[in-house]
């Protein structure tokens, strides 16, 4: 018998990420036909963590459940758990997909009103995204909208991933190293889903991407996870050219087929199914590894993001390696990072005094723009707005951002170069 190689620790430069998308447990454990790739997914773990160490987080991108069901939610918290444990403790983020919705509360006569409503084909993207916010914001029908996530809701609350009417999507942000943050982005595409989904017939909105922090920063890394690609969103074109120009990594699921899509800032991982739907024919069972690996030379850092598939083996009973063991160079982009520079306090001074010079009316417009969440500014006396901003920025690090803007709003054709 062979001895087994010692776990490792995490090399300091590799941040990793396990990939997981339609992982559809059912109810009913004894016709369970996919328990052999849940098992081999946890066996498999084990390689994984002795190859690459402690993995960083675990993305589950959709469909945890088969229907929306309480018990099918606990056979998948009981999985993820044990997962964690033989991974050294991972953060679990999860996002709900199409088979998460409970159907039968999607077919009253109101929510079909609510849900069929925004998905209009004769509305532009902005009059879709008023009335789905319309409907968020009234305190009835923003929480009769969501209750067939319900479970889901109950479920992704324990890894801190459950979200609400007021902000219908999460962010979290996890250490890369001492100078850099991974910010996670977890998008929910099935708001108006129901039993007519279709492609083109689901919704995002602006109202959950626009705040992703640009490319420019240099201290976060953008990474979003959304269950639905872009060709099943009414919104999906302009949806794909923000996400394109602001995430280094987006990952979605629905389809059970993999690609990855290099994109201006990044890739794009179409992530495949860990427990798909026999009947489909030629299907295929595929989980993914992607590393982050921190490259430092003369006090700059680069990037360097790779994707290492691996896919369930039917005449090995095992996952194996798609291409072999991870290697450099596969499905791989280099992306910039550099020093997170210090803030002057100078720099804060002068970008207050900036911001105290603006209208409120082109304070408003700033915070929008700079991705702050201007209702909880516009709750505080007019006097402390300006400072509320500026911490506000500080806690979601757009204050580059933040005076981008500023400066736009004072017309200056010339920017002088920003400090942040």
């Amino acid at each position: 018998m062979k001895a087994s190689r010692p776990l490792m620790a995490s090399p300091p430069n590799l941040f990793s990420i396990l990939v997981l998308s339609d992982i559809h447990f059912i109810k009913d454990v004894d016709v369970d036909t996919n328990a052999e790739l849940s098992e081999g997914v946890l066996e498999f773990a084990t390689e994984i963590r002795s190859r690459f160490g402690k993995v960083n987080v675990i993305a589950v991108c959709g469909d945890i459940a088969y229907s929306g069901r309480e018990e099918e939610y606990a056979r998948a918290s009981d999985f993820l758990r044990n997962l964690e444990l033989v991974l050294g403790g991972p953060r679990i983020l999860v996002i709900p997909g199409n088979h998460d919705i409970f159907r039968p509360a999607t077919r009253s006569a109101e929510q079909s009103v609510m849900r069929n409503g925004p998905r209009q084909k004769t509305l532009s993207d902005g009059d879709r995204d008023k009335e789905l916010a319309d409907i968020l914001a009234d305190p009835r029908k923003g929480q009769e909208l969501l209750e067939p996530l319900e479970a889901y809701l109950k479920f992704a609350a324990q890894f801190g991933c459950s979200f609400d009417p007021s902000r219908p999507f999460w962010e979290i942000g996890v250490p890369i190293s001492d100078r850099l943050d991974a910010q996670f982005r977890g998008l929910t595409s099935v708001l108006v889903s129901d039993d007519n989904d279709c492609a083109f017939r689901l919704l995002l909105s602006r109202m959950q991407t626009a705040s992703i922090p640009r490319k420019d920063r240099k201290d976060l890394l953008a990474l979003s996870l959304c269950h639905h690609p872009f060709e099943w969103l009414l919104d999906g074109e302009s949806q794909r050219q923000l996400l394109d120009r602001r995430c280094a990594l987006q990952v979605s699921g629905h389809v059970h087929r993999q690609q990855v899509r290099p994109t201006p800032s990044g890739l794009h991982l179409q992530s495949g199914a860990m427990q798909p739907d026999r009947r489909e024919q030629n299907w295929e069972s595929r989980v993914n590894l992607i590393t982050i690996e921190t490259i430092t030379q003369d006090n700059l850092a680069n990037l360097r993001l790779e994707v290492h598939a691996a896919c369930w083996k039917q005449s090995e009973d095992r996952y194996v390696w798609e291409l072999g063991p991870p290697r450099p160079g596969f499905a791989s982009t280099p992306l910039s990072a550099t020093p997170k520079p210090p803030t002057a306090a100078a720099d804060i001074d002068r970008l207050r005094r900036r911001l105290a010079n603006l209208s409120p009316s082109d304070q408003f417009f700033v915070a929008i723009d700079a991705g702050l969440e201007f209702p909880a500014l516009a709750e505080l006396p007019e006097s402390a707005i300006v400072a509320a901003m500026i911490e506000q920025a500080k806690d979601k690090h757009s204050l580059r951002a933040l005076w981008e803007e500023v400066e736009r709003r004072h017309g200056n054709q010339k920017r002088r170069e920003n400090p942040f």
